[in-house]
């Protein structure tokens, strides 16, 4: 019997190519800013306002839905990633 080679992965939105949820960079940096022995944030809060929100954006650009078109952000693509965070972002 040959051997077959093992099909290519899927990749869909919000997924890696295995199908397992991808953690978006505003999750990760949440999880650093974070101390787990007290449950507050490690850096001031307006800081980290500032970097969650562009951990959203950059999100929603690598998965091409803004771009950056004169100088503004601009809508790409249309419907939800699979992700609700950045759904309602």
């Amino acid at each position: 019997m040959a051997h077959r080679p093992a099909p290519e992965p899927v990749s869909r939105p919000g997924r890696d190519a295995y199908g397992a949820r991808m953690v978006s960079l505003a999750e990760d940096l949440y999880l650093l800013a974070d101390d787990p022995a007290t449950g507050r944030p490690l850096i001031d809060v307006a800081h980290l306002d500032l970097g969650l929100g562009g951990a959203l954006l950059l999100d929603l650009v690598l998965r091409q839905r803004i771009a950056l078109a004169d100088e503004q952000v601009k809508l790409t693509q249309e419907g939800p990633t699979g992700e609700p965070l950045l759904d309602r972002a």
